[in-house]
């Protein structure tokens, strides 16, 4: 199975970029701060609620302030598990989840985003 795309190769000699349609084995969990700073974990095995929550667990302890999630619409982010540790923690937790349709669609997701979103220019 090969995909098109951009790549690079020689002159007249399309380069043949080799893909497989089974899905990864890796689960990528990332938070970015304000400030720039990069907290995540990389599992390789299938992702469920307890440890999703420890990572959230995590992000309120290493954090003070308000932490807002933006999560897509995988099993252990609406799981019943995660639903009530959110609801638990509503103080300092906002989940945010983008819309089925959209990869990203920025914060809210519903409500007639009809493009991607994309971060602002940098400063």
């Amino acid at each position: 199975m090969t995909r098109s795309g951009r790549t690079w190769g020689e002159v007249n000699a399309p380069p043949i970029v080799p893909a497989s349609d089974r899905r990864g084995g890796y689960t990528v969990l990332s938070a970015i701060t304000p400030e720039g700073e990069l907290f995540s974990r990389i599992l390789d095995t299938p992702m469920e609620s307890d440890q999703y929550i420890e990572f959230l667990r995590g992000l309120l302890d290493q954090y003070p302030n308000l932490v807002i999630v933006l999560a897509d619409h995988a099993s252990f982010h609406r799981s019943h598990k995660v639903r009530d540790f959110v609801r638990a923690h509503r103080q300092r937790l906002r989940r945010s989840r983008s819309s089925p349709h959209h990869a990203i669609t920025g914060i809210g997701g519903r409500g007639g985003a009809s493009r991607p979103w994309r971060p602002a220019a940098m400063a």
